[in-house]
C-alpha cells in the first residue's frame, strides 16, 4: 500500500455490526487507486477514505 487516507464522520460501536466495503477507482500499471468506507449496521457511511496500492502485474490477470 504506497497511500491510505481516512476521514471518521461518524461513531461506530463495538456491539453493533461495521461492515468495510471499498471499489476500484482507477489503475494504471500495477497501481489502482481505491475507494473505501466503513458503514454501520443502519447502512451510513460513517468512515470514507482513499488508497493507492501497488501490486505485482503477475497476479492481475
Amino acid at each position: 500500500m504506497a497511500v491510505l487516507e481516512v476521514s471518521y464522520r461518524g461513531m461506530d460501536f463495538r456491539d453493533r455490526a461495521h461492515t468495510c466495503r471499498g471499489r476500484v477507482v482507477s489503475t494504471a500499471g500495477n497501481r489502482a487507486e481505491l475507494e473505501l468506507w466503513g458503514e454501520d449496521d443502519m447502512g451510513r457511511r460513517t468512515t470514507l477514505g482513499s488508497a493507492e496500492v501497488i501490486y505485482d502485474e503477475e497476479f492481475s490477470g
